[in-house]
């Protein structure tokens, strides 16, 4: 019989509401937690926004840094005690990129734990890519209709030869 001894436990999650579209508001529940059964020790939580997404909320005590052009939010180092769980919500604008959008958080700290494996959690989106067309004037000149549009293409990647 081996007897284990009772440990801390860290884990993250990431829930998405909407997409991680270009110029959209995202809002991103994040989830830190320790479901083991003793505290976890000097507990740094931290989530990374890939590009530089324009904030509009961040949790009080929360630092924001500019890290490799990604938004790096980290939270204060605490004692999470065990069995409990906190939730952030962070709400953002996309920014206007032509690639996925993720969003990282991780979990660690000084005491044992039961695993690792559950001390990062990732949100992807692919960007949604979008056609406007807006219309600016419509006439009628000598008896011809005539308008005239504006057509903005979203989340496209431009091409050195395009076709």
């Amino acid at each position: 019989v081996t007897l284990l001894a009772a440990m801390a436990d860290v884990s993250t999650s990431i829930t998405v509401t909407g997409t991680l579209s270009a110029n959209e508001t995202a809002t991103v529940t994040v989830t830190f937690a320790n479901v083991g059964a003793t505290p976890a020790l000097n507990t740094i939580r931290t989530v990374v926004l890939q590009g530089t997404p324009s904030l509009l909320s961040v949790p009080l005590g929360v630092t924001t840094a500019t890290v490799g052009g990604n938004w790096v939010l980290t939270w204060p180092s605490i004692t999470l005690p065990a069995s409990t769980s906190q939730l952030f919500t962070l709400t953002f604008t996309v920014p206007n990129i032509s690639t996925t959008m993720s969003v990282t958080s991780t979990i660690s700290t000084t005491s044992p734990e039961v695993t690792t494996t559950n001390n990062t959690a990732t949100a992807v989106s692919s960007p949604v890519r979008t056609i406007r067309v807006n219309t600016l004037v419509e006439a009628c000149v000598n008896d011809v209709p005539y308008v005239q549009y504006n057509v903005s293409a979203i989340n496209f990647t431009p091409t050195a030869n395009p076709v």
